[in-house]
């Protein structure tokens, strides 16, 4: 393993670019999944997403994080 001691979370990605850049999207609020292993990691990036007027949504660990994408399609 490269990292680890790495605390991975799974937060943006899944969100498309023009999305994220719409200044009108954002100001309605945007729903987001996160998922990782570690709960720290996982409120820490769930405040970030809150502070640009994303709707951060706790989905659980790291292992679903293949699930998220075709979700958002």
């Amino acid at each position: 393993m490269w990292a680890p001691d790495a605390r991975v979370v799974k937060l943006f990605n899944h969100v498309y670019a023009e999305v994220l850049s719409s200044p009108e999207t954002l100001a309605h609020g945007v729903t987001i999944f996160v998922c990782g292993d570690d709960s720290a990691a996982r409120q820490c990036v769930c405040e970030l997403a809150q502070r640009v007027n994303l709707d951060p949504i706790e989905v659980g660990a790291r292992s679903i994080a293949r699930y998220l994408e075709p979700l958002a399609m």
